[in-house]
């Protein structure tokens, strides 16, 4: 699987059958439309504030 992903992210995946193939025989999870509109949607100022101050003290980020 690890030869798999090397192969798709490096972009010589030619063939869209084989990745549907692939997506198909391990099963995995698929996102609801609300999901995914959640996770298309712009991350807001406030979003980022609140993760920047919940980052750990005296740790390089």
């Amino acid at each position: 699987m690890r030869d798999y992903y090397k192969q798709l992210y490096a972009n010589q995946l030619d063939n869209l059958e084989e990745m549907d193939t692939f997506l198909e025989k391990y099963n995995l999870p698929r996102l609801n439309q609300e999901e995914i509109e959640t996770m298309n949607r712009p991350i807001t100022s406030t979003e980022i504030e609140a993760v920047i101050k919940n980052l750990p003290t005296h740790k390089s980020p």
